[in-house]
């Protein structure tokens, strides 16, 4: 049988957030990609799971760098690209996690795009997973949007001019805020009056949420942190 790449999206935190074929799917694959950010750090995919992962499981963990600099992402794309076809080819069916979901903001692409150069007809399944934000808005009782008001996601970066994206919308959900907190506090002032929550770590032991109202007292806020945004 055609061997099988499996994307999976294993949702924000909670491993009790997994949807059930996600979970089905990876008791039966035996070979697992997890990525993390650093060879020091630990990969939080890896952590979801970890509670569903039996001895006949070999997880296989990949530095997947977060940095500006194209060329040495290329190379690391190509390299765990490499890593993962060398199973395939063998015939063996592997399963790439990530968090939320994997077509959103997730680093599974860049490496699906370099396996589908080195193997042209590689067979792939995607399973999406629950997203930080609408786990977040599950955690808050927060209505992400409705008829009346549509819904913006912006992952922050150094490109964005936040205020002008913010100026005509009434929701909107920033991810990926981290280093970005005195831009993000710019264009509240300016955009606002805005009400909304504050996310960080959603379904992790480390969770941390606060209402919008307390922003102005925060003075650093971790990469994993989603606000979640709305005016009248």
């Amino acid at each position: 049988m055609t061997p099988v790449l499996y994307g999976i999206g294993v949702g924000p935190g909670d491993p009790e957030l997994i949807t059930v074929k996600a979970m089905n799917t990876l008791k039966k694959v035996k070979v697992i990609f997890a990525p993390k950010a650093t060879e020091e750090y630990k990969s939080v995919a890896r952590e979801i799971i970890t509670p569903y992962l039996t001895k006949e499981h070999n997880v296989i963990e990949l530095t997947m760098p977060m940095l500006n600099q194209q060329d040495v992402l290329i190379k690391s794309w190509q390299e765990n690209a490499r890593m993962i076809a060398s199973y395939l080819q063998q015939g063996e069916d592997v399963a790439f996690i990530t968090l939320g979901d994997v077509n959103l903001y997730s680093t599974f692409y860049y490496l699906y795009y370099e396996l589908k150069t080195l193997i042209p007809h590689l067979k792939v399944e995607i399973i999406p997973g629950i997203t930080s934000f609408a786990a977040a808005a599950s955690r808050t009782q927060w209505c992400l949007a409705d008829k009346n008001h549509p819904l913006i996601i912006i992952p922050m970066n150094k490109e964005i001019d936040l205020t002008e994206m913010l100026v005509n919308q009434s929701r909107a959900v920033l991810m990926k805020v981290g280093k970005y907190l005195p831009r993000i506090k710019q264009a509240l002032k300016a955009t606002g009056p805005w009400q909304g929550w504050i996310i960080s770590y959603c379904g992790q032991a480390n969770e941390k949420i606060h209402p919008l109202s307390e922003l102005e007292e925060i003075s650093a806020l971790p990469y994993m942190t989603v606000i979640l945004l709305a005016k009248e």
